[in-house]
């Protein structure tokens, strides 16, 4: 459930425990309102996206570059929250594969303004992640559950 729908629900529950049943015990009171606090702090922690570790690979397996003595590119950050994969502010226009199996599940392509992308319901499991920034020799990967 998301958060925007946790936290109406908490405060429906505490209102009306505290109008509509008229609990007289102090006790109970306190902790309705620690347990509302408590599943308040929870989710808030809960709702960071976790970070997708990405390595990369040259596109042409084989390592056959034009230039063997080009540094490393800097590896992007990436989180996932649910379906939604979220990036840095800055990044470069990417085309991204979801594979499963080593075989393209699904695609699509995302601009540098874009911050965040939610894949399809329908996806489920653990996929690699792959992204293609457009024009270079590499691509960035790393594995996902959905």
């Amino acid at each position: 459930m998301k958060r925007n729908v946790i936290i109406p629900l908490v405060v429906l529950l505490f209102v009306y425990n505290f109008a509509v049943l008229n609990i007289k015990n102090m006790k109970k009171k306190l902790f309705i309102l620690l347990m509302a606090i408590l599943s308040l702090s929870n989710m808030s922690i809960n709702a960071q996206p976790v970070e997708v570790e990405l390595g990369f690979m040259p596109v042409d397996p084989s390592g056959n570059q034009t230039n063997p003595h080009m540094a490393p590119p800097l590896i992007p950050w990436m989180g996932i929250d649910g379906h939604d994969l979220i990036f840095e502010s800055a990044h470069a226009d990417y085309s991204i594969d979801i594979v499963q199996s080593g075989i393209v599940v699904y695609s699509v392509d995302v601009d540098a303004t874009t911050t965040s992308v939610e894949l399809p319901s329908w996806l489920s499991g653990e996929y690699e992640l792959q992204l293609h920034p457009d024009g270079s020799s590499y691509y960035f990967y790393g594995i996902i559950q959905l």
